[in-house]
């Protein structure tokens, strides 16, 4: 598959691409940001996850606390708030679980990209950029699936007030 997308740019067979000493100091003040931001990454999957399991306690003790009316005697309860913190609790989980891939991609390039660059191994340079690719490409898919919910969400209450009214 990627050899595929590959011919389609037309690379011409025997040149050799260098880079020049310039263009290694960018490379290298890049592979700084990124583990910066993949770090960051990392803190804030594990804050979601955090999040996610407070949910869900919280979700159940109010239900607990909630079995007592004004005036301390037990009254009717729903389950509406133990659902309500499990629900969103699964869904922060997931979250943060699917926030964790592009932050690995990009500690991934950093690490490989600045260990090729400083020791000269070009398989190192080229799994960092390929991990870079999997972190766009991660993006763009996830950018396109949010879209697609947005626009079904837009044209269900479109079609909902049309209906209504």
């Amino acid at each position: 598959m990627e050899d595929q997308e590959v011919n389609r740019y037309e690379l011409e067979p025997n040149k050799e691409l260098t880079i020049n000493n310039k263009s290694k100091r960018y490379l290298l003040e890049l592979t700084k940001w990124a583990k910066f931001f993949s770090i960051l990454g990392f803190i804030v999957c594990v804050f979601i996850v955090v999040v996610s399991f407070s949910m869900n306690y919280f979700g159940s003790r109010v239900e607990e606390m909630a079995k007592f009316d004004e005036t301390g005697q037990l009254g009717n309860v729903s389950n509406s708030w133990s659902s309500f913190g499990a629900v969103f609790g699964i869904l922060y989980l997931l979250m943060g679980l699917l926030y964790f891939f592009p932050s690995l991609y990009l500690f991934q390039f950093a690490a490989k990209m600045k260990r090729g660059l400083l020791h000269g191994v070009e398989f190192d340079i080229e799994e960092g950029f390929k991990n870079l690719k999997s972190v766009f490409k991660f993006f763009g898919i996830f950018t396109a699936i949010i879209l697609v919910i947005y626009l079904t969400i837009f044209l269900g209450s479109f079609l909902f007030g049309a209906l209504v009214s």
